[in-house]
This record gives structure tokens, C-alpha cells and sequence, in this order.
């Protein structure tokens, strides 16, 4: 049986040989934590339990249960002593691994309450994660708010199946969501201690720890006051590079923009909604969507949003300074396919597609829906005074089949065509971008079916392409000659996500496009995922520089 002793308090007498005086002597009851054949190493992982619960013995007569204390310290191996805080007071170690991977250690201390006697013993603990890229499924269920996050081999190459944490805000933060969710997504500067996500529901606005989904800051923390009437911020969008990060929040048609640097985590207050220009006007309310090229090392480019009070498209000028300013956008040519500063529609989708162009869907109402292409490399990286023709393209979607009946839509950069989803189907929309034939750029689009049928009973949800700025960077540090930095580069726009609501039961299906032109080739699923609520937004996550 192994001892590990704390403190023992002893008395150690001595008589000379001719002391002829009657001494009595008590021998000390040892409080034993017995570790032969007992672990003293453990392997938990991130989301899971961490249950020790050693044999407590003595040297003598047994100690009665009520004289004992226990004391558990969780801690980095790498914690100072006096940074130790305990985690548990039972005897049986339950506990909740909310942490980031790494060495940790987990000590009990045992204490004779009566004779003031301590002993203690530490376990090492390696704690795994399988917290790296994937998606984060944003969904509803019985009235409660959550998110799941998936990955599969297709995502992270290191692993051989997939993984499916459910509930992951509970998992993590002891409580669901509260009101109905909005929008989820991922913010990052190339990846390096610039690491969280942003959950939005009608009534909360959070920011969490990417690698361990823990709450940082809620919103009394994270607004600036004045705060708004309500919390309710329909889209979050970020562009960053290797020194700068821009976030822009969008809520009851105001725009926020949270700009940081090396210092992102001292500096998440998100300011006050940003001010129109003169030329604008005061009344502008933006729809719940931003487009700009991608970022290039610390170059941020002008986002473009959409105006729904004018029907136009305004720009942030000076995005990455405490000056900005929302501007219209210059005036431009005679001979443009459309008018960005007057187009006249309702919006219904902004996203980058091919080349880096933008692309907009737009419904002069029923019947009566268009594709248009905005030239956002001519937009420029910090300027766009000299952007005098962004419209590139301009096509008919009217007589497309399903167009009226249309759920969701989205665009990868590696072919010109758009996805658009009904209730029961996926199609493709194909476009002549690429075409320098005006005629071609303005013809009607076509769009083909590219399903098979859905189980019965589920109707389609949301579609994700799998997409990112700038690619990983480099995960192993080798820059882009790194077997990691080709991977993921390589699965840009490669992967599709569909969602679907059966009347009580999510799914998640995963399809692979073509790595050559990013279009769905084989109808067959790679992988499907059960058993969450109803699916109301996906984001993509990625973990940059982290090994899995």
C-alpha cells in the first residue's frame, strides 16, 4: 500500500537510558490514499466527465466519514500553486472537462478535521479535444436555443470517423440559449491566440472561447453603451488577415464594427452603430448581409452593404479606423448593366462567389427574381472612389423552376453558378461570368436539378458551402509548402451541407463537390447527422495553427 503524506504532525521523545519516569505514547492515525492498482493517470476528453474516485484508508481505526474534508484542485501542470482554486469538496471526483486540451493535473487533499491532519495525492490527466474544424449547426427545439458542432475526416484529415458533440452551449455552460437563434460564426486573425465565436439569439448576443465553447463576455460586456431597444443581431461577418480583424454586426438594420489587431482579446467592446455620411442621409436601414473580396495578409477591403430604405448599395469607407463612415458608392458609367446606387428591389442574398465577385439576388416580387454580378475587385483594397462600374452582370432568374419557392441560397469561388434550394430540392443556377461578351453576361440563366430525393418527410432547411478567407495559413508553420496548408486550401468550396427538419428531428447532410469546378457531382451523402432541433443557421468553423 502506497502512502502519500501531506503533513504529519509527530512527537519524537527521547530519555536518557537512566531516566526511570513512566511515559505514554499515541500513535498517530495516518489518513492513507491507496493508488496500488488504483490509475493515477487518466485520459478524459473536452465536453466530457472526469471521474476519479480513489480509496481513502488509514493506519489505524477508521475515521468517521463526518471528520473528513476533501478538497479537489484541477489545474494546468504548468499553474503556479497559489493560482489553484478548488474544484470539489466530495470525496468522488465528478467533473465536468470545460477546458482546453493540454497536461493537466487533478489533486485531492484529505483532512482529519479533528487531529488537523492532511494527506494528498495528484493524478496526471491528458485532456483531449476533438474541438477543431468542422461546423456549427445553430438549431431550436422545444422552444430551446443550442448548437451542435460536427466534424468529419472530410473537414479535419487527422480523424478516421466522424464527430458529433450535441448541445455544445449546455455541454460547455451549464444552460441553453435563451430566445430564438439567429446566427453563429466564427472569428478569427490568421488563427493564432484570435480564437472565438459569436452566437446571436433575439435576446442574447455572446461571445465564446473557440477552443472550448466557454462564455467570455455576454452583451452588457460586449456593447458599448447605449445599448439597443433589443438584442437582435441577424448577421455577423468578419474578414481578417495576419494582423487586423474587422467584424461587422448588423442589427435592426444598424451597423457595429469591431476592429482589432494583436490585441483582440483585451479589445472586444463592439462601439456604437456606425454613422451614415452626409451624402447618405440619415435614413438608411441595411439588410442582414455584407460582401467584400477576401483578405491578403493585413489588407481588410471595403465591405459593401445593401440599403433597404433607398434599395441601394452603400460601402464603409476607412473600414479598418475609428472614423469610418458608411458612403454611397460612386457615381457610375452610362453604359453600367445596373445602377448599384439604384436598383429598386428587395434583396434576398449577398455572398462572394467565383473570381471574387459579388453575388446578389434580388425580387422585384412574385415572379420577378434577378442574379446580378458586382465587380468587387475593381472595388479596391482601402478605396473605392475609383469604382465607376461594378455591375458586371445582370440575368433574368424569373422562369427558373422552384425560384418562387426558393429557402436558401449560396455560392462557392470555384465555378460561376449559384445554389439555391426548395423545400425539397438543390439546383444550380450557371452564369457567364467569365464571358467578356456583354450579351452573354445579360442573357436569363438556366438551372438544373442536382438531387436525388430527401428521405419523406424532411424539407431542406439551409445550404452551406464550405468556404473560408485566405485558407488556413499555415497549420504546421511550414508555410504554403505545408502538407496541412495544401489540404485545407485544397477543400475551399469542396464541401456542401444541407439541413432538413423532418416535423420533429434535424439532420445534416455532407456531399463533396468537385476540387476542380465546386459542383455536386455525387448525389450520394458522405456522411448524415441526427437527432437535433430545427436547423436555423450554420457557420463554419475552423481552428487555424491547432493541432487536432
Amino acid at each position: 500500500m502506497k502512502k502519500v503524506t501531506y503533513l504529519i504532525v509527530a512527537l519524537l521523545l527521547a530519555a536518557c537510558f537512566e531516566d526511570k519516569g513512566n511515559y505514554s505514547y499515541n500513535v498517530i492515525n495516518e489518513i492513507v490514499i491507496d493508488t496500488v492498482g488504483f490509475p493515477v493517470a487518466y485520459t478524459a476528453e473536452a465536453g466530457g466527465r472526469l471521474v476519479i474516485d480513489p480509496v481513502i484508508a488509514f493506519s489505524g481505526e477508521a475515521i468517521a466519514g463526518e471528520e473528513l474534508a476533501y478538497e479537489w484542485y484541477f489545474y494546468s501542470s504548468s499553474l503556479a500553486v497559489n493560482d489553484w482554486y478548488p474544484v470539489s469538496r466530495e470525496k468522488k471526483l465528478d467533473l465536468k472537462m470545460i477546458y482546453a486540451a493540454g497536461a493537466y493535473k487533478a489533486t485531492l487533499y484529505v483532512t482529519d478535521t479533528r487531529r488537523n491532519l492532511t494527506s494528498h495525492a495528484t493524478f496526471d490527466v491528458n485532456l483531449i479535444s476533438k474541438i477543431s474544424h468542422g461546423m456549427l449547426l445553430f438549431h431550436v427545439a422545444g422552444g430551446e436555443a443550442d448548437f451542435d458542432y460536427v466534424a468529419t475526416p472530410s473537414t479535419v484529415r487527422e480523424l478516421d470517423s466522424a464527430v458529433h458533440m450535441r448541445d455544445v452551449f449546455y455541454t460547455f455552460n451549464g444552460r441553453k440559449l435563451r430566445g430564438n437563434p439567429l446566427t453563429v460564426r466564427h472569428s478569427a486573425i490568421d488563427g493564432r491566440a484570435v480564437n472565438c465565436i459569436y452566437v446571436s439569439t433575439d435576446q442574447e448576443l455572446l461571445r465564446l472561447y473557440a477552443r472550448t465553447f466557454l462564455l467570455e463576455h455576454d452583451a452588457g460586456e460586449l456593447l458599448v453603451p447605449p445599448l439597443p431597444p433589443r438584442l437582435h443581431f441577424e448577421h455577423i461577418d468578419g474578414q481578417g488577415g495576419s494582423s487586423i480583424n474587422v467584424v461587422f454586426f448588423i442589427s435592426d438594420g444598424s451597423l457595429r464594427r469591431l476592429s482589432y489587431g494583436a490585441q483582440h482579446y483585451a479589445d472586444y467592446s463592439i462601439p456604437t452603430p456606425q454613422s451614415p455620411g452626409a451624402a447618405l442621409g440619415p435614413d438608411v436601414r441595411l439588410a442582414p448581409f455584407s460582401v467584400r473580396p477576401t483578405t491578403s495578409g493585413s489588407i481588410v477591403y471595403n465591405p459593401m452593404f445593401y440599403d433597404t430604405v433607398g434599395q441601394r448599395f452603400v460601402y464603409l469607407a476607412n473600414v479598418g479606423s475609428s472614423t469610418s463612415t458608411l458612403e454611397p458608392l460612386p457615381a457610375q458609367l452610362p453604359a453600367a448593366l445596373f445602377d448599384v446606387n439604384n436598383i429598386g428591389k428587395e434583396l434576398l442574398f449577398l455572398e462572394r462567389g467565383n473570381r471574387y465577385f459579388g453575388l446578389a439576388v434580388f425580387s422585384g416580387g412574385p415572379g420577378d427574381y434577378w442574379l446580378y454580378e458586382i465587380n468587387l475587385p475593381a472595388a479596391g483594397a482601402y478605396s473605392i472612389t475609383g469604382a465607376t462600374n461594378l455591375a458586371h452582370g445582370k440575368h433574368d432568374m424569373s422562369a427558373l423552376p422552384g425560384i418562387d419557392e426558393a429557402v436558401a441560397f449560396d455560392a462557392g469561388t470555384k465555378g460561376d453558378f449559384l445554389l439555391y434550394a426548395t423545400r425539397r430540392d438543390i439546383y444550380t443556377c450557371d452564369y457567364q461570368g467569365a464571358n467578356p461578351d456583354v450579351a452573354a453576361r445579360t442573357a436569363p440563366v438556366t438551372a438544373t436539378r442536382v438531387n436525388d430525393d430527401f428521405p419523406a418527410g424532411e424539407e431542406i432547411t439551409g445550404i452551406k458551402v464550405y468556404k473560408y478567407d485566405g485558407g488556413i495559413y499555415s497549420q504546421g508553420g511550414g508555410g504554403a509548402s505545408d502538407p496541412s496548408y495544401i489540404y485545407y486550401n485544397a477543400l475551399n468550396s469542396s464541401l456542401l451541407y444541407v439541413s432538413t427538419w423532418d416535423g420533429t428531428e434535424g439532420h445534416l447532410y455532407e456531399f463533396a463537390l468537385s476540387p476542380v469546378d465546386g459542383r455536386l457531382v455525387n448525389k450520394t451523402p458522405l456522411y448524415r447527422f441526427d437527432g437535433f432541433g430545427r436547423v436555423v443557421d450554420m457557420g463554419i468553423k475552423i481552428q487555424y495553427r491547432e493541432a487536432f
